[in-house]
């Protein structure tokens, strides 16, 4: 007989199925709930594996807890083989009640790592340094980059690894991607700058694919004089960013798509930003369809390399 105890709601780091975890031992959790009053949890066992399916077969090949005597059901440091970039894990977990009643297995959940090392990291960092700057008027456009892309096959998933320093957007097929707004948080940018993971599976399409990053100054290239002296900060820079996109398709095999210099850069409407006195946006300098497949850049120009922040980049 099946405990009533049973785990729900299960977290990793304290998101249900986060993509971009590069935390080497991510903390598991989970909800106890139960119909009989002062239910408590005496044990738990957490199964890890590289499949829904092996899972499923009661196979943990990344990691098997085995039964642990604790009423603890938060923050369990995950303890398993080494995790690899940019993959996918799913897991579940049995608790046993206080009369010794093990529960059934709960749903499964899952996690999928980010950009583990450095080394992961294919694209380069990009900018339009002062190329666009009006030194008489004062304008520092945020740049805006393109590139078009081929797909050989249907996708089955795909992520976007992006930073932008200080601010980024991201476009694909003419549709900002996410409902992120001044990303990504505030770090001291030469010791670690943040990368923001999205799951872009739903916006992309076999065949041609358009890709457009726009940029912002943040708190990277802070202008305004304050009382911290922000324009003196030893990070400070014109915005650049780097992108990677790594998917995979119907058929398992796959592709990354990364900023290099093959991109085109251009000046964007927005003429002058700041993250405390706002930003001027000139509608006149709108390119309609910047980011979408056909747009004709044959006027823009070639992007530049530039050297990252110095800082590490962290999920």
């Amino acid at each position: 007989m099946y405990s009533t105890l049973y785990p729900e709601t299960l977290l990793c780091d304290g998101m249900i199925n986060p993509i971009g975890i590069d935390n080497l031992q991510p903390q598991l959790s989970w909800r106890l709930v139960s119909q009989v009053r002062g239910a408590l949890q005496s044990a738990y066992q957490i199964k890890v594996a590289s499949s829904i399916e092996k899972l499923e077969q009661g196979c943990a090949d990344v990691w098997d807890s085995g039964k642990v005597e604790s009423n603890t059901s938060a923050h369990i440091k995950y303890e398993g083989k080494p995790l690899e970039s940019d993959k996918e894990y799913f897991w579940r977990v049995q608790v046993w009640d206080d009369k010794g009643q093990i529960s059934t297995n709960s749903l499964v959940a899952s996690w999928r790592t980010g950009l583990l090392n450095v080394l992961d990291w294919q694209g380069i960092w990009v900018s339009a340094v002062a190329v666009f700057d009006n030194a008489e008027t004062g304008e520092q456009p945020s740049p805006i980059f393109r590139k078009e892309i081929n797909l050989r096959a249907p996708v089955r998933s795909a992520r976007a690894y992006i930073c932008g320093a200080g601010l980024y957007e991201l476009h694909i097929n003419g549709e900002k991607v996410g409902d992120h707004v001044v990303d990504p948080a505030f770090t001291r940018f030469d010791k670690r700058v943040q990368y923001v993971s999205h799951d872009i599976t739903a916006n992309l399409q076999q065949g041609k694919n358009a890709l457009g990053i726009m940029l912002g100054c943040g708190q990277y290239d802070y202008k305004e004089n304050d009382w911290w002296d922000f324009p003196c900060n030893p990070w400070k820079d014109r915005p650049k960013g780097i992108l990677q996109i790594n998917l995979e398709y119907e058929d398992g095999t796959t592709e990354s798509f990364y900023t290099d210099r093959s991109w085109k850069m251009s000046a964007g409407p927005v003429v002058r930003d700041n993250i405390r006195s706002g930003e001027i946006s000139d509608a006149n300098r709108e390119q309609i369809g910047w980011d979408a497949v056909g747009f004709d850049d044959s006027d823009w120009k070639d992007t530049m390399a530039v050297c990252g922040t110095g800082g590490i980049l962290k999920s």
